[in-house]
């Protein structure tokens, strides 16, 4: 559900009255904000049943659903999580109003605990959230949220240029590639633990099963890898030197990544350089060889 572009500069925006774009939501999250986001949650998640849960076949879904919230996420015992119910105008009550009250008045970063939760317990099952995720960026970018969903994680990563690039390689067709940068992403964008050493591994693990996969070897290159794109694609010298330099620079080639690993502070600021940029490196090898439609293999 995104929000009329044309209707977002309103009267008061036009006239200076209320400021038009907000202060980056860096470690808060505004009413405006926060209602927005549980209303997707309605319409994605909670909306997916029929209207009488009684009698709808996937009513035991949002009910697995529900008990892994009360047993994983809150910790409370099943057995006191209040029923699913409606009132005599079918609107949701009991369970759905407790946590639509926790959703409105849990701490900011919460809410995001809440959303990543609700995610990952339901991406494997039969409840459609493939839109979802579209869906809360619209709002985080419309509401300057300094957070995206990345891989169904919420990642600090607000230049959009940069979250498209990592948006589309942690889709891709290719289970390990895919797995390894939804796990270097994982890593960078939990807010209580964040491990920047093996965010920067995940990315580069990424690019280094790009290799594999391109060259059929398991101890694949990164000068391998670029011979085979150099080959079908053809690649500027320089710019073949660039992605070399790169790679080297991370590489076990004379302890090189090992010292890069063993440094008392590796920040932030590193690990989300070298997923963006493994990210990019990774979507520009596809869409060349799509430009040429050839086979990745």
């Amino acid at each position: 559900m995104r929000s009329p572009k044309n209707l977002m500069r309103l009267f008061s925006h036009r006239q200076g009255i209320k400021p038009y774009r907000k202060e980056i939501q860096q470690t808060n999250v505004d009413d405006e904000l926060r209602n927005r986001l549980w209303s997707l949650l309605k319409i994605y998640v909670w909306d997916y049943s029929a209207r009488d849960y009684r009698f709808d076949s996937r009513a035991s879904e949002i009910e697995r659903l529900l008990d892994k919230l009360w047993f994983s996420y809150f910790k409370k015992p099943v057995d006191e999580r209040p029923p699913i119910s409606l009132d005599q105008y079918g609107r949701k009550r009991d369970c759905y109003v407790t946590l639509k009250s926790y959703f409105l008045r849990c701490e900011w970063n919460e809410v995001y605990d809440f959303i990543e939760f609700i995610i990952a317990s339901i991406s494997e099952g039969p409840i459609d959230i493939d839109d979802l995720p579209k869906a809360l960026n619209d709002v985080l970018v419309e509401e300057n949220s300094a957070y995206r969903m990345l891989g169904g994680k919420f990642a600090p990563i607000t230049n959009e240029a940069e979250m498209a690039e990592v948006e589309a390689a942690a889709a891709n067709k290719e289970d390990a590639v895919r797995a390894h940068l939804n796990a270097a992403i994982g890593f960078l964008s939990d807010r209580k633990t964040p491990d920047y050493r093996n965010s920067i591994k995940e990315s580069i693990s990424a690019v280094e099963s790009l290799m594999k996969i391109l060259t059929g070897m398991k101890s694949a290159t990164l000068s391998e890898g670029l011979k085979r794109v150099d080959s079908v694609v053809g690649l500027h010298p320089a710019l073949r030197q660039a992605f070399e330099k790169l790679y080297a620079y991370t590489s076990d080639e004379g302890g090189v990544r090992h010292a890069i690993f063993d440094q008392s502070k590796v920040t932030h600021g590193d690990a989300k350089f070298f997923l963006v940029s493994c990210s990019a490196f990774v979507n520009y090898v596809f869409e060349k060889f799509a430009e040429k439609d050839q086979d990745l293999k």
